[in-house]
């Protein structure tokens, strides 16, 4: 019964448009997609989410103890991808790895949090014009380099999301790497030196602000940097112990991404 349900349920322009805008981040919530539809109501914006999903088109997993987020269905990529022409991978329809899961919600909290800001999602990859060397891996049937990177854009300004998971050393454990392998990009250099390039760091309290900035401003980087403070996403992040090993230990940042 629920197959031939599926069958006949229809998808509108709207559903199709809400499908595209959930690909690039591997899933969405009912607060985000009310964000991104502000006439509709939480309550409409529910009802919606609730006919995709038991029509097959999208997939629920938790988000946290008390909210779920909502991925794309096999059945959603295969449509995307076999009728638009939508770049989709099948990685989309994954759950969010535990630890890939803060920063990638919290990536998705910043890039909608103002929809006036203009800022999107953005793969360096997909942008030949000024990334031709990733474009060429591309085309080559080689990896991205950067496919774990989460990036944005805002206008001409290309920007970097990292989140801080609180360990004492994560300007120089983790931070500064992942910006000095940039710079060894030559198109990357290029957007730097045109100053079009920000970094974003996400946190969770204002007291980790002041330390992250008192730590950055003894040796300020050559481009727009800004720290934003998103308290809700500490219930995604684990609780450290002492013994918690530091950031080259635990993960060497190349996990696949949902």
């Amino acid at each position: 019964m629920r197959g031939s349900n599926m069958k006949r349920i229809r998808l509108s322009k709207r559903d199709r448009e809400l499908l595209i805008r959930i690909v690039p981040f591997g899933h969405a919530t009912v607060e985000i997609i009310q964000r991104w539809y502000s006439w509709l109501s939480i309550a409409a914006v529910r009802s919606w989410i609730k006919r995709l999903r038991q029509a097959g088109w999208i997939v629920s997993a938790p988000l946290d103890e008390r909210r779920n987020y909502y991925r794309l269905s096999n059945r959603a990529v295969q449509y995307l991808r076999n009728k638009w022409g939508v770049r989709v991978s099948r990685a989309t329809t994954r759950p969010l790895k535990p630890n890939r899961k803060p920063e990638k919600h919290a990536w998705l909290l910043f890039i909608s949090e103002n929809p006036t800001l203009g800022r999107e999602a953005y793969r360096p990859a997909f942008d030949s014009g000024l990334f031709p060397e990733l474009a060429a891996h591309l085309a080559e049937g080689k990896a991205d380099p950067y496919r774990q990177r989460l990036f944005y854009r805002a206008g001409e300004t290309i920007g970097l999301f990292v989140l801080d998971r609180g360990h004492p050393d994560f300007v120089n454990a983790k931070l500064k790497p992942q910006v000095e392998d940039l710079w060894r990009q030559p198109s990357f250099a290029k957007v730097v030196n045109a100053g079009l390039f920000e970094l974003t760091v996400s946190t969770s309290s204002i007291s980790r602000k002041r330390e992250l900035e008192t730590v950055i401003n003894e040796h300020p980087p050559g481009f727009h940097w800004q720290i934003v403070v998103m308290e809700e996403i500490a219930a995604l992040l684990p609780r450290r112990s002492s013994s918690s090993p530091p950031y080259s230990e635990r993960s060497n940042g190349h996990e696949n991404t949902p």
